[in-house]
Parts: C-alpha cells; structure tokens; sequence
C-alpha cells in the first residue's frame, strides 16, 4: 500500500521522461496495447489513490487505427460523468505520470488546434548493477549454474 494521507494540501506529480508507442497496424495487437497500457496506469492511479474513470473513457475512446484520441475534455467529462474540472486535472496527472502524450494539430480550414492525446508508458529507471569494489577480495560469480562457489572439477582417472 503507499505511504498517501490526506494533508488538505494539493499533491504535485513531477513530470517523468516518456517512451511513446510504436502503434501496430492489426487491430487485435493495437486492441492488447491498449488492455496493456490501460492496466499499468491503474495500477499506478490506484497505488496513488486516484479515481481511474477518466482513463477508462480515454481507453475505450482510443483510435485502434492509428492510437490517438482527439475527444476535448469537455466531450471526455460528458461520457465519463465527471465534472470538467475532475476531468481536465485526470488528464494533467496522467500526463505528468507518463501515461500519456499531448501534441496539437492545425484544424484545416479553420484556425486554431485541436488537442490529440496518445497513450504512453513511463520511461523505466535505470538502475546500475552493483560491482563489489576491488577491496573486496575473492567474490565468487552469481550468474546462472555459478551460484555454488568455485567449480574446480572432479578427477575423472579414479
């Protein structure tokens, strides 16, 4: 369980770096990117006690085509229920967590931009393996079939 009490205060998600999808070209694959995509970020809005009704709307709003939803969040709050404000900061945190990308198009024929979101996932933390220091003396290999120790044979003359 996390470590989350309610302080009254608002919480802050700083932005974390982003690996975007390369979105296949068969359905049934895009279909199991999204089921994918859509389990890992439940699992991090429940590990932080958010509601996840926002993402499930965008889940199943996702272009299987192409990956991208181009819903304003006015349209999002509207088919999930919630209150624009709700919906506008759901989105915000999933950006910030990762989950998502925001890039904006020219509208053709008129002017403006229209907002597309595309799912993502959180770039993984690199965590260097741990190399004993020279000091250490003789350190045995932990890798595979070396776990027991020194393998130094048997006589095969006896």
């Amino acid at each position: 369980m996390s470590d989350f009490h309610f302080t009254g205060q608002r919480r802050s998600f700083p932005p974390v770096e982003i690996v975007p999808f390369r979105w296949p070209s068969k359905v049934s694959i895009a279909n199991e990117y999204v089921e994918d995509w859509q389990a890992e970020a439940k699992a991090a809005l429940v590990a932080l006690r958010l509601s996840s009704v926002t993402l499930d709307t965008i889940a199943s709003h996702i272009s299987r085509r192409d990956g991208s939803i181009t819903l304003s969040d006015r349209a999002l709050s509207a088919r999930s229920g919630r209150s624009l404000s709700s919906t506008e900061r759901d989105v915000q945190r999933l950006k910030r967590l990762g989950f998502l990308i925001a890039e904006h198009d020219a509208i053709l024929g008129r002017q403006g931009r229209t907002r597309v979101l595309k799912p993502s996932l959180p770039a993984p933390v690199f965590v260097p393996p741990r190399i004993p220091p020279e000091s250490a003396g003789f350190c045995p290999s932990t890798d595979g079939g070396y776990v027991e120790g020194v393998d130094i044979g048997e006589r095969r003359d006896v």
